[in-house]
């Protein structure tokens, strides 16, 4: 087995990073066994037999797993195992050759290892981590311990849907020995049970099959009723508490528990509203898989995307693409000429360039004013931009344009 390198061995690369800033360890531990406690039934019933083995995927907690859940009621020892993948953690993006997964975000998984270790150790359980392609490690591994069975959450991507399709190709090629040698049965072939558990809303509670999902968010929506962040449930928990409880954040930007114990307002509403946003990319996915990423523009909106990819420290394909190609204007939108405009979110969210000037050192020589349009006090402008034609010298700095430069070709 591979071990997880700790989490303070990744202190000095991270510097003063801890789990939640306002909670000191102790606090986070404490916030994170409360919710265990308050989600764990007593109800539960272990009637299985034999070893199943559960695949964690991008699912690295212990509350709220599903696929954790069924493999410890359909068993009686489960064995958790973590692929290494050397296509995600080595490889490249697709068009531009980006790494697939950057350093940041892999320190931030190799700490996430590390929680869902300790929290197994707690459950009696432990975590085994093989280094290799999942399709030749859990044939193995069921070969090795005799699993009757495979549990993973789904993905709906094209990639880690090949992977799905070639870890049952595998499992068909083992065979696991059923009964004594007195008593011989048919060997049995391990079987993978994949399980729907990355969405609020389960996809088996639509009120529509999946294939029959709205093209426009909001018709979806309305149909259902500068930090450093460490990885792992614990503080994933701990930052939650700390949010809505300990800080009493959620006023500021809707939660059933929350508006029950502290109010309801505008800002609880757009919690929910991000949280289903992601669900329907990740139902779009499951419709229309790889068909909606394949479009034209003057400038490839997909070297955004890739980059994204490497960067994201929380980072799934459906939602990463999903938001790239609406913000580009060529995903699902009800408007036809969806423009995202860089110089007015700037005014909006920037006024002042604190953001564009911590990126950009060279900027903060300027005033505030000029930093999110620095003219020729920057480098040469590359790509024209629109404006919302606010500001006139803004909107004639930029129709400094080459012709046909950044034109979106609507299909």
């Amino acid at each position: 087995m591979s071990a997880v390198p700790s989490i303070s061995s990744f202190r000095s690369v991270r510097g003063a990073a801890v789990p939640v800033p306002s909670l000191c360890a102790n606090e986070a531990c404490a916030v994170a066994d409360e919710a265990f406690q308050r989600y764990t039934s007593p109800s539960l019933r272990r009637g299985g037999v034999g070893v199943a083995v559960v695949w964690f995927r991008n699912d690295l907690r212990v509350l709220d797993n599903e696929a954790l859940l069924r493999a410890w009621a359909a068993s009686e020892a489960v064995l958790p195992v973590y692929c290494v993948d050397p296509r995600v953690f080595a490889g490249s993006t697709h068009y531009f050759g980006l790494p697939k997964t950057g350093a940041l975000r892999a320190q931030f998984l190799i700490e996430c290892l590390g929680d869902l270790k300790q929290s197994l150790r707690k459950k009696g359980l432990d975590l085994l981590v093989r280094h290799s392609k999942p399709e030749e490690i859990l044939p193995s591994i069921a070969k090795a311990v005799s699993a009757h069975t495979i549990y993973a959450h789904k993905e709906t991507c094209s990639e880690e849907l090949l992977v799905e399709r070639l870890v049952s190709k595998g499992l068909e090629q083992v065979q696991i020995g059923q009964g004594g040698a007195s008593v011989p049965k048919k060997p049995l072939n391990p079987r993978l049970q994949l399980i729907w558990g990355a969405t609020m809303y389960h996809i088996d509670d639509l009120p529509f099959p999946v294939n029959n999902l709205p093209d426009v968010y909001t018709q979806f929506r309305k149909s259902e009723k500068g930090m450093h962040f460490i990885g792992g449930e614990k503080a994933a928990l701990g930052r939650v508490h700390e949010y809505f409880w300990k800080k009493d954040q959620l006023k500021d930007y809707k939660v059933k528990r929350y508006e029950k114990q502290r109010v309801a307002n505008d800002s609880t509403y757009w919690v929910l509203f991000e949280l289903i946003w992601r669900d329907y990319f990740r139902f779009l996915s499951a419709k229309y898989g790889n068909a909606i990423f394949h479009l034209d523009m003057g400038i490839d909106w997909r070297m955004g995307a890739e980059w994204f990819e490497t960067c994201l420290l929380d980072y799934d394909p459906a939602s990463n693409y999903g938001s790239w190609t609406y913000g580009a204007g060529v995903g699902n939108d009800p408007r036809e000429d969806r423009y995202f405009s860089i110089p007015k979110q700037a005014k909006t969210y920037d006024p002042e360039g604190e953001y564009v000037a911590y990126w950009l050192t060279e900027l903060r020589s300027l005033t505030k004013e000029r930093r999110n349009f620095p003219g020729a006090s920057y480098i040469r402008q590359i790509v024209p931009l629109k404006f919302d034609g606010e500001n006139q010298k803004d909107q004639q700095f930029n129709q400094q344009r080459r012709p046909n430069m950044y034109r979106r070709q609507v299909k």
